[in-house]
């Protein structure tokens, strides 16, 4: 029996046992995988296929061992979400809310409540160096024996990597921290909460047996099995047999349990497959002889049946369908305290008893005990301890794997933190990919009524607050006020009604040049002020002729320009000279020339010195024959307009009576008596009109600030018309100015029932236009939807394109899964999951145990990965969201004239609901 420990070696991130000479060297892998509990059963069948193929590249003699582990470590990403948390730009509230998320979370994490799963795999390789007969150093002899090892090892993680990306995981290499830490969390689970393994590394010749074993073992004493090491009770098991059937997927009664620090271990090795043959046809032969009888009976049914067996398992082997293993399965598992210890050893015998008959052995003597616990050292997988070592083929040996995962989303990089169904941390995040190539995540969220939505969208807002610069909210019923009220001093929400206070001038151009699409935009809002027409030609002769009006009023306000702002004129030609320049130089293919406007604009502001250079490098007499050359005429005019105060711009009034006056000239003709009728049907937009100076006008909205928040539920079902004219205005003003911002500059549009937004004239298409564009201006778009049945049967073309330029999906509680089934048309969801999210609860009232379950849905190469989280609010976050009518009345007269809106909140939220704490 073997109790002895082998010294082990960092060597260039390699683990290296015993002598560099004859010693075994081993390479970690973590792996990451996604959840199985919400995947379909093609989707099993083919990672068991890529698990197998990964087994199919050991090479003789290597070996490999998984080892599968849960633990409560969510220091790393608890501890960048508090840095951010605590360095951050935002609001008090929002900043109030993230700390409460550490610390609930860090409370749990410390308590042993917030579980993971880990998975690491090690193959290992006794090394056969080359005998050492001079001509290099001794040193460098042996660096090239690990250095080709590496590079062996490093080909069998770049084949997983590639396997396990479609399922939305990965392979990545350990390096020599990275293996310090996992035998640091083997050997020390107490220690290893204080020390850090880049601390342990500091000597690189150090025995890493001696820095991370913090004591020896003693054995327990009384009817407990095991040993006590490092202030935890340890127990294990070794599984005694294999099971007649395997599947994929049957280990997750074992990976599933929602139980901290257990762990299974697998050391395997595969095995000559020519010899594996010879010994099946050894076998064979002996049931032949058996079966020979001189008095010309039958054989027993049993000796042909093994007949049988072996001959279709030479038939298997020849043709490589399957590949002979042997495989040691070890189940371990630590608590604090005597009685933990006994429950959870406990429960994994109840999980190991439902795995097809497999029976388990609990040593109770202290040496095998020891023995069995030093073989499932991570990385050491050549131990001389191997009873209950199986012979089983790859197939059952992939299926027996406890390869587990926790859904986890994106919780690396998260902006915001949830829970998890398995009592895990989650993590969603709005943009990918590294700092400085960023990518907004357009999402969509689908929920039914009472589902917990406002509740949800409110938290993201304010967890993922740091990460933007500015925010747009277009609202139906205020369920995003309070929020707004906070993140910054006087904002408020902009309530858009008849005859109320606010104007959208539809032809200012928001700080850009005139171009063909404002123009185009503007004419379709007239269209849309007018409304139908009795044919489809009779519409577009009437958008024509109110675009040549648009049009000459533009020209007419150039030409205005061009006479009271000629000392002007010269910077504005500079800058034109620019852009163009800047367009052939520098833009992107597919770019216009507002692109390169706005890229130039940028370009001086952070770089004022060259861009001075740029627009000095024009000469006075260049600059001069430019603005007098007719043929730049048009290009110096849409120019002008970017210079434009909102008070310079025309206005509705101007345009509509100069459509009038065309409809005065006599002798009349059906031009002019058509200009007359578009003159009459302008004339109740007007300011003095029954919707008041919504259109008409100088704009007087501040789209500047860090968030604006549009309301749109004051206006009423009969003023159906306006809904659509200010929604159109909305979306049109916001899409603009969102153009003059910097590139780099984080932004986000939420827009509160999508459904609504369609339901405009022109709805669809500037819906279609955000999903498809914004990702260009560093912008995401979130979509909230009620009811997408009716979303995809208002334009089912429309509907499919947002979904398939939506990176995610949010699903809640939905009572009606027709919602799903279309979803999934565009956004493949398993089966699985859609029955999860109709069994999710209502959220209702509060307290530490409501929550709001929602479903994360990403695809990856196309496979959907889902993640399962819920939403457990504080009662502040209960209060700020609320949207039940008589939380929201009340809500609102006690915030009224606050002096200290936060403050109001916290004192309000008490009142309100009670000092229920937290999660």
């Amino acid at each position: 029996m073997n109790v002895h420990i082998p010294d082990c070696y960092s060597v260039d991130d390699l683990l290296v046992f015993g002598d560099i000479s004859h010693g075994v060297i081993c390479q970690g892998i973590d792996v990451s995988i996604p959840d199985q509990s919400n995947v379909e059963a093609e989707v099993l069948n083919a990672l068991e296929s890529d698990l197998r193929t990964f087994l199919a590249n050991l090479q003789e003699g290597e070996r490999l061992q998984v080892q599968f582990y849960k633990d409560s470590d969510y220091h790393r990403q608890l501890e960048r979400f508090q840095k951010v948390t605590e360095k951050g730009l935002m609001c008090r509230f929002s900043r109030r809310h993230r700390m409460e998320r550490c610390q609930r979370y860090a409370g749990r994490m410390g308590e042993g409540r917030l579980i993971q799963s880990n998975l690491r795999f090690y193959i290992s390789s006794r090394i056969h160096a080359p005998k050492f007969r001079g001509g290099l150093s001794r040193r460098a002899h042996y660096e090239r024996t690990v250095s080709a090892y590496k590079q062996s090892f490093d080909q069998r993680i770049q084949v997983g990597d590639q396997l396990l990306k479609s399922y939305g995981g990965g392979m990545k290499a350990l390096d020599s921290a990275g293996h310090v830490r996992e035998l640091l969390r083997y050997f020390g689970p107490a220690a290893s909460k204080l020390f850090l393994a880049e601390e342990l590394l500091r000597d690189p010749h150090a025995n890493l047996m001696e820095l991370v074993r913090v004591g020896s073992a003693s054995p327990l004493d009384g009817p407990d099995r095991g040993f006590f090491l490092d202030g935890h009770y340890f127990g294990l098991l070794a599984l005694s047999t294999m099971p007649k059937q395997t599947f994929m997927g049957m280990m997750q009664i074992v990976t599933g349990l929602a139980v901290p620090n257990f762990r299974v271990v697998v050391n395997c090795y595969p095995l000559a497959v020519d010899r594996e043959i010879l010994k099946t046809e050894e076998e064979q032969e002996k049931l032949e002889r058996s079966s020979e009888n001189k008095k010309g009976r039958q054989a027993k049914l049993r000796v042909q049946a093994g007949m049988e067996k072996n001959a279709l398992r030479v038939r298997r082997l020849m043709s490589n369908q399957v590949l002979p293993f042997r495989a040691q399965f070890i189940v371990l598992a630590h608590d604090e305290t005597k009685e933990g210890l006994r429950s959870k050893i406990a429960a994994l015998k109840g999980a190991v008893g439902k795995l097809g008959g497999i029976r388990y052995y609990e040593p109770s003597w202290d040496i095998s005990t020891m023995n069995y616990y030093n073989a499932a050292i991570p990385g050491w997988s050549f131990d001389g301890y191997d009873d209950f070592t199986h012979k089983l083929d790859d197939v059952n040996l992939v299926n027996l794997m406890p390869i587990g995962g926790t859904p986890k989303g994106d919780l690396e990089a998260a902006e915001a933190l949830y829970d998890g169904e398995a009592g895990n941390l989650i993590g969603i995040r709005t943009f990918s990919g590294e700092k400085g190539s960023e990518m907004p995540l357009h999402s969509i969220i689908v929920g039914a009524k009472g589902s917990g939505k406002s509740l949800l969208v409110n938290d993201i807002l304010v967890q993922t607050e740091p990460s933007y610069d500015y925010t747009v909210i277009v609202d139906n019923g205020l369920s995003y006020g309070v929020y707004t009220q906070c993140v910054e001093e006087g904002s408020a929400p902009i309530i858009i009604r008849s005859n109320g206070n606010y104007t959208f001038n539809p032809f200012d151009t928001r700080g850009l040049p005139l171009n063909n699409e404002s123009l185009g935009n503007t004419t379709a809002l007239l269209s849309l002020l007018i409304g139908g027409a009795d044919s489809p030609e009779k519409r577009r002769y009437r958008g024509a002729l109110m675009a040549s009006q648009v049009r000459e009023i533009y020209a007419d306000y150039y030409r205005r320009y061009r006479r009271e702002q000629e000392a002007r004129l010269p910077q504005i030609a500079r800058e034109a000279l620019c852009v163009e320049r800047w367009h052939k130089e520098r833009s992107s293919q597919g770019d216009g020339f507002v692109d390169s406007f706005v890229e130039f604009r940028e370009f001086q502001k952070n770089n004022s010195e060259e861009a001075r250079e740029w627009l000095t490098s024009y000469s006075d007499s260049e600059v001069g024959a430019f603005i007098q050359n007719p043929e730049n005429d048009a290009l110096l005019g849409n120019m002008v307009f970017a210079h434009f105060r909102p008070e310079e711009f025309p206005t509705l009034y101007d345009v509509q009576d100069e459509i009038q006056a065309q409809g005065r000239k006599r002798p009349a003709t059906p031009e002019s008596e058509e200009y007359a009728i578009l003159g009459k049907l302008l004339e109740i937009w007007l300011r003095d009109g029954p919707y008041g100076p919504i259109v008409d006008g100088i704009t007087n909205i501040d789209l500047k600030k860090k968030i604006v928040h549009f309301e749109l539920g004051k206006i009423k079902e009969s003023e159906r018309e306006l809904l659509a004219v200010a929604g159109f205005l909305i979306m049109n003003d916001v899409r603009n100015y969102i153009m003059t911002m910097p590139r780099s500059a984080r932004k986000r549009l939420i827009l509160e029932e999508l459904s609504a937004i369609m339901d405009m004239d022109n709805g669809p298409k500037i819906a279609r236009d955000y999903w498809e564009r914004a990702r260009k201006y560093n912008c995401w778009v979130l979509g909230i939807l009620q009811n997408f049945a009716r979303l995809y049967e208002q334009n089912p073309g429309v509907t499919g394109a947002i979904l398939s330029n939506s990176d995610q999906v949010i699903l809640l509680k939905s009572n009606n899964k027709k919602d799903l089934e279309l979803v999934s048309q565009s956004y493949p969801i398993p089966e699985i999951t859609k029955d999860a999210v109709m069994r999710f609860p209502i959220p209702g009232g509060n307290g530490r145990d409501v929550f709001s379950g929602f479903g994360l849905i990403q695809i990856h190469d196309g496979r959907p990965k889902v993640t399962l989280g819920r939403n457990y609010a504080h009662d502040e976050m209960l209060y700020v969201s609320s949207s039940t009518g008589s939380v929201f009345e009340e809500r609102s007269k006690q915030l009224k004239n606050e002096p200290d809106i936060v403050e109001a909140i916290i004192e309000n939220a008490k009142r309100m609901f009670g000092n229920n704490g937290e999660k």
